[in-house]
């Protein structure tokens, strides 16, 4: 059954705390190995006092050629990479990185190319939207600058560290200039499109992050992936709204990752 994994198998990792939520290991490996490349891609646990350490460790690790990196470590890694790709350079967070031939790491952020991709698959596009978006971590900030490059009409931002959701705020605007983007509560009513980016929803933290329920009117994606239907999800389908899971994101980006790790894409544009 396992024929493939010898010795010469490379590593990659996805590094995060929690991490039984993750599905990546399955499907990044699977993605490697359809390219040919004889690796496997394992769930690392690591605490946030043991991270820095972790990292460390890791990458003197020879045979292991990339991380991916979830909550909540993705602006950390930013200390643990020497270039940065477009995304990661305009989002200041990653959630990738590989080891280059000169044994240098580069990071990428691949979180918000991953949501436009769940969300065309459904059908849907931000262009003209009233966007409520939900978390302004790692993955928030990098769908926030996905969604407002995409010109939706109004984005809110709700986000409970108020520095974090001004800084992001900030950043929005000097990208797109004029887009209406504002602070909020986590209310629904009056948008076509409800994106939670935050870890409400997990086993953890079951509840919906929403302060009111979404109408049939309103699209729901929610990047938590497991449970594959959260709270926020099964009220947004019991109303008849479109819902779409965290799922859908991993596959929107699994493709990108495997190209990134396996160097067919993605240059590098920016040193540390």
């Amino acid at each position: 059954m396992f024929e493939w994994l010898t010795g010469a198998t490379r590593l990659y990792g996805i590094v995060g705390d929690p991490i039984g939520q993750v599905r990546s290991p399955e499907i990044v490996t699977t993605a490697l190995q359809a390219r040919g490349i004889n690796a496997v891609l394992l769930p690392i646990h690591a605490r946030p006092d043991a991270f820095d350490g972790v990292m460390a460790g890791l990458k003197r690790i020879e045979n292991l050629d990339g991380l991916i990196l979830t909550l909540p470590y993705k602006a950390r890694g930013l200390e643990h990479v020497d270039t940065l790709g477009r995304e990661a350079t305009a989002g200041g967070v990653i959630n990738a990185m590989r080891r280059g031939a000169d044994g240098r790491w580069h990071g990428e952020m691949f979180d918000g190319l991953g949501c436009l991709a769940a969300l065309a698959a459904a059908g849907v596009h931000p262009a003209g939207k009233r966007v409520l978006l939900v978390g302004a971590g790692g993955a928030g900030a990098a769908i926030a600058l996905a969604v407002a490059d995409k010109q939706p009409s109004f984005l809110r931002i709700a986000e409970i560290d108020d520095d974090r959701a001004s800084a992001l705020v900030r950043r929005i605007s000097a990208v797109t200039g004029d887009l209406p983007v504002d602070l909020g509560p986590a209310d629904p009513r009056g948008f076509d499109l409800v994106i939670n980016a935050s870890p409400m929803g997990m086993a953890d933290r079951p509840e919906s992050p929403l302060l009111h329920p979404v109408t049939g009117s309103t699209v729901v994606f929610d990047v938590v992936a497991k449970p594959a239907v959260t709270m926020l999800i099964a009220s947004a389908l019991a109303n008849g709204a479109v819902a779409i899971g965290g799922a859908e994101m991993i596959r929107g980006q699994v493709d990108l990752i495997a190209d990134f790790f396996a160097q067919t894409s993605f240059n590098i544009e920016k040193d540390l």
